[in-house]
């Protein structure tokens, strides 16, 4: 069986100094993370970063950027965490993989929503002050994280 695979990009603000770049959780903790309200039928009610789907062929990060643009309107230059963290969970009952990505936004623009069926709004949170509750890629990287 083969397993649909997605993008989610945690975009955060401000910008790190020098020598600051993101490896995990506790380098993004202090920072603003952008998290949407979700609706529809996929995780309606939770929170969540901007992700997507990587459409066939296409590069992961590439997918992450488009991602981003399609459901916030915010052009970034996405970054990779070393490693790539990734999970693979269930979503709605079905298998589902998961590839995380940051970007960095430096005041530049706000976030509109751009698909207003699939989110009702976008608010930035403090990355120890998370919203609740999460949906379930994103929380459970979350949870990976800080276990």
């Amino acid at each position: 069986m083969t397993v649909p695979c997605g993008v989610a990009t945690l975009i955060c603000s401000p910008i790190p100094g020098k020598g600051d770049y993101p490896i995990f959780y506790y380098h993004w903790a202090g920072k603003s993370i952008l998290l949407g309200l979700r609706k529809g039928d996929h995780g309606a009610g939770m929170w969540s970063v901007p992700g997507g789907y990587i459409e066939p062929g296409e590069d992961p990060k590439i997918a992450a950027e488009r991602g981003v643009f399609e459901e916030t309107g915010l052009i970034v230059t996405v970054g990779i965490f070393e490693p790539v963290p990734f999970n693979n969970t269930l979503v709605d009952g079905r298998p589902w993989v998961t590839l995380f990505f940051i970007a960095w936004l430096g005041g530049e623009g706000s976030p509109q929503v751009m698909e207003p069926d699939k989110c009702e709004r976008w608010e930035w949170f403090k990355g120890k002050q998370l919203p609740q509750p999460l949906f379930g890629p994103f929380a459970a990287f979350v949870h990976e994280c800080t276990a």
